[in-house]
């Protein structure tokens, strides 16, 4: 179940995003989590086309820090998630507490909550995703840095 949550930060020097470009950034945060969990379950096609849906929103120059301070670019995390396919089938994913933030125009930080875990254990991080408004895109939202940072507990 993925459940959400998103709230507005106003800096008055800066324009205000539509309140259609707020949903559809946490419409696109939620959504290709629940990609991960249909990958990371088996349960989405092992193809070049199933895989499409994580790989036409993440940049070219695009880079995680995961919360072990491991940093990977676009190929790495490709080979990563790619290799994750089936690889934890009971797992949930479901994220909580998103929160937009205006840069710009075209760029806008996404604060969330990442939960991920079973009925048996349950593991929590807090993410700050830099995204850009890519209106050729589904979701019209292109990912460009992702740094993450486990949740206490």
């Amino acid at each position: 179940m993925m459940v959400s949550r998103i709230s507005r930060y106003r800096n008055p020097d800066l324009p205000n995003p539509s309140q259609a470009l707020e949903q559809e950034i946490q419409r696109e945060v939620i959504d290709l989590h629940r990609f991960f969990q249909h990958w990371f379950a088996g349960e989405r096609e092992l193809s070049v086309r199933g895989f499409e849906r994580f790989t036409s929103v993440i940049a070219d120059d695009f880079e995680l820090i995961a919360p072990s301070g491991v940093r990977s670019n676009r190929s790495g995390l490709m080979d990563i998630i790619w290799k994750a396919h089936g690889k934890d089938p009971g797992s949930r994913i479901w994220i909580e507490n998103i929160h937009c933030h205006p840069l710009g125009e075209q760029l806008h930080l996404a604060t969330y909550e990442e939960w991920q875990g079973t009925d048996d254990a349950v593991r929590g991080r807090l993410s700050s995703a830099l995204l850009r408004h890519h209106p050729d895109l589904p979701h019209s939202i292109k990912w460009l840095h992702l740094h993450e940072t486990w949740l206490p507990g």
